[in-house]
């Protein structure tokens, strides 16, 4: 059986295996926590540590760590905590978030000023995921793995699904992210919904897209990882390509735990620690 992964969420530092070796290299170089959404789903807890291993090898030398904003554990205070037990005296927090909205720009500073306050440390905050190019290409590959070669691209409408947020400038990002992969991935027609707060919702546009005279109709969730949303948005295009017999529906998968996503973040961290 594996061990749970919530209670060996800390890589060691380097190659440092002796407890005064690892605390040497813990006061040498900042650590780093990644900062997840948080999901009661199981498979998307799984990939999100999966990126938070993949991260760690990337960066052997670190201390890389990983803890969540919500449902489940550990929270940002617990990790923090680890690490400052484990003689780090700066981290890095990375929010593992597509965009800027309410955690990055408010829960996380808030928790980290109480907690870094408490424990000592010195606590820098790196940038969300955003419109790295990474991502834009990981994103053109998502789609292209559920194309049909003979379909021509004029005859595709696009859908670009995303989470969803109050925050316009995080609503102008995802479609600022939209307008890049298009010049990736040139299609009939493209479209941009949401699943929650943001407009428009996704089953008003699913309706207008049932009606458009395109042969192909792809939806793709802007998504790090599969979950409750993206099982919500596969159900509805299931449901459409059943009553749409002269459209194709397919939905393409998330971005999951692909090393593009683990190199956005270890860029985002190392710009975190040597700004400019």
């Amino acid at each position: 059986m594996q061990p749970d992964p919530r209670f060996q969420y800390i890589s060691p530092p380097g190659n440092a295996h002796e407890e005064g070796r690892g605390r040497a290299a813990a006061r040498q170089t900042p650590g780093l926590l990644i900062v997840g959404h948080g999901t009661s789903e199981p498979l998307g807890q799984r990939d999100f540590w999966t990126t938070v291993r993949q991260v760690a090898r990337l960066l052997p030398e670190t201390t890389v760590a990983g803890c969540f904003l919500e449902q489940i554990g550990p929270d940002i205070d617990t990790a923090l905590a680890a690490l400052a037990h484990r003689g780090l005296d700066a981290v890095v927090l990375a929010p593992l978030l597509l965009f800027a909205a309410g955690h990055a720009r408010r829960d996380i500073p808030a928790i980290a000023r109480v907690a870094g306050a408490r424990l000592g440390l010195h606590l820098r905050q790196a940038d969300v995921l955003g419109c790295h190019h990474h991502l834009v290409q990981l994103s053109a590959t998502r789609f292209r793995a559920v194309l049909s070669p003979e379909v021509d691209p004029q005859h595709i409408l696009l859908l670009m699904v995303g989470r969803g947020s109050q925050d316009p400038d995080a609503t102008a990002a995802m479609y600022q992210f939209v307008d890049q992969r298009l010049a990736h991935t040139p299609v009939g027609r493209a479209l941009v919904a949401f699943l929650a707060m943001a407009r428009p919702r996704v089953e008003d546009v699913l309706r207008e897209v049932a009606a458009a005279p395109y042969e192909h109709v792809v939806v793709q969730p802007h998504l790090l990882y599969r979950g409750a949303l993206w099982d919500r948005l596969a159900r509805l295009v299931h449901e459409q390509d059943a009553a749409s017999p002269r459209q194709r529906w397919s939905i393409a998968d998330c971005l999951g735990c692909d090393w593009a996503v683990a190199a956005v973040v270890v860029e985002r961290f190392r710009r975190a620690v040597r700004p400019g």
